[in-house]
């Protein structure tokens, strides 16, 4: 089956259950992998380790599969607009969040840097290996999220320091309050905030 630009996922899915049906797994495996040469992305991954687990193989095309994502995150050119997505590891970080692996997610980020919703849950995956690690990032996101400058981002900042006060030290948590109670005291909303939370 030849491949021209991105294929149609439904279209591959049928071809490649087609395949395993007829007993020709390895065909079907080979289908995705050339289908993830193209599009080099999370679910395309996905769906290889899927079939070839199916056909068992993925313990000798697994570090194949990842390679050709590392050699797509490092082919990547820094962005040139501010809209366009950083120019980073977060795909190699949310597929090894995806198998389980966050401390290897970890290095990742910290080889090649991780942005946007990755970046939160990469530090969710860690909270118990790095507790004290993962805190700046908790407390950038909050900062973004009140830099939004509406009740609902400042829901979701009081929601974050809700999940990030456990992994404070001592008086860590209370002073990073203090701080943020006084860089934005004039935001009422988020002011309420806090004090309906007893902060």
């Amino acid at each position: 089956m030849e491949i021209h630009g991105l294929a149609d996922a439904r279209l591959v899915d049928l071809a490649v259950a087609e395949y395993h049906r007829a007993g020709r797994g390895a065909a079907a495996v080979d289908l995705l992998r050339r289908v993830l040469d193209r599009a080099p992305n999370l679910p395309t991954y996905q769906r290889l380790a899927g079939y070839a687990r199916r056909a068992g193989l993925w313990a000798d095309r697994r570090d194949e599969a990842f390679a050709r994502l590392r050699a797509e995150v490092d082919r990547r050119e820094p962005p040139r607009y501010r809209w366009q997505p950083a120019a980073d590891a977060s795909l190699l970080v949310e597929v090894l969040l995806w198998e389980g692996d966050p401390d290897a997610a970890w290095a990742e980020a910290q080889r090649g840097g991780c942005s946007g919703p990755t970046v939160m849950r990469l530090a969710r995956a860690c909270r118990e290996l790095r507790p004290r690690e993962v805190i700046p990032l908790y407390q950038r996101e909050v900062e973004a999220a009140v830099g939004r400058k509406n009740n609902s981002a400042y829901a979701k900042a009081v929601e974050l320091l809700g999940e990030v006060e456990p992994l404070f030290e001592a008086d860590g948590f209370a002073d990073h309050l203090a701080e943020l109670r006084r860089t934005h005291r004039a935001k009422r909303n988020l002011m309420a905030l806090l004090a309906a939370r007893g902060w």
